[in-house]
């Protein structure tokens, strides 16, 4: 459980330190960020702020901050945990689809393992209150206007109950995520199979209307390019981890 520069290893040739990097780029902003939750946040500020710009700076600000807390409460856990533990114990953690905080209570004894299990209990709860939350707002807004533009060309507007889409969505995203642990679903392959959406819509398309739009030609800039190349590196992530 202690910190020790040996468990960091050799670093690997430079070729592949950079493929292996690619590779967990897609894990690395999963973790710390939460484009998901954007829009339902801003949708919130709008209807109770009656200025625009008042809105939009208290969604900045709420977004820099809970950016803040993720990088560092996420940048703090992985070092602690490469530190921690040895590359054997790592690959364990990912062949047993489990966390690292499992395999660790499994090398701890004594009042730590009392410890540790209460922390796994807390980080779960916390787990559950922002990523399946966050992730939900997100996916509800997504599936419910796929949902309502569908049934919008099949009956007329006035006869489609939108409680009753919201209740349905919302037993849907219930049971696929119980789906997903009852079927002990891969997460780590689920996460890189997913990367070429995330590099798309988060930052590609948002990049490209970056140029197309006028009004936002004031973004460009070499922050614009960070995300451009992101995106593609995104793309080309679950490539070269199933290669």
């Amino acid at each position: 459980g202690m910190w020790h520069l040996y468990n960091i290893g050799a670093l690997p040739p430079m070729a592949l330190l950079i493929k292996n990097a690619i590779i967990t780029l897609p894990f690395t902003l999963t973790s710390i960020l939460f484009i998901q939750t954007l829009s339902p946040m801003v949708i919130s500020y709008r209807s109770r702020e009656k200025s625009i710009e008042v809105a939009r700076h208290k969604a900045l600000r709420a977004m820099n901050i809970a950016f803040g807390i993720l990088f560092v409460t996420v940048f703090f856990y992985a070092v602690s945990f490469t530190l921690a533990m040895g590359h054997d114990e790592a690959v364990k953690a990912y062949e047993q689809n489990i966390s690292a905080l499992a395999i660790a209570a499994q090398f701890i004894s004594g009042d730590g393992a009392g410890w540790v299990k209460v922390v796994s209990v807390i980080l779960n709860i916390f787990a559950v209150m922002t990523a399946f939350f966050g992730v939900y707002l997100g996916f509800r807004e997504a599936t419910q206007g796929i949902v309502m533009n569908i049934l919008r060309r099949k009956m007329p507007a006035e006869k489609i109950k939108e409680n009753l889409v919201q209740r349905g969505i919302m037993i849907f995203a219930i049971l696929l995520a119980w789906s997903a642990i009852v079927l002990n679903a891969p997460v780590l392959s689920f996460t890189s199979i997913c990367s070429p959406i995330f590099g798309m819509v988060g930052c590609l398309i948002p990049a490209w209307l970056v140029y197309k739009v006028p009004a936002l030609h004031k973004y460009k800039g070499a922050s614009l390019y960070l995300i451009i190349i992101t995106g593609l590196l995104l793309c080309v992530s679950p490539f070269l981890a199933f290669s």
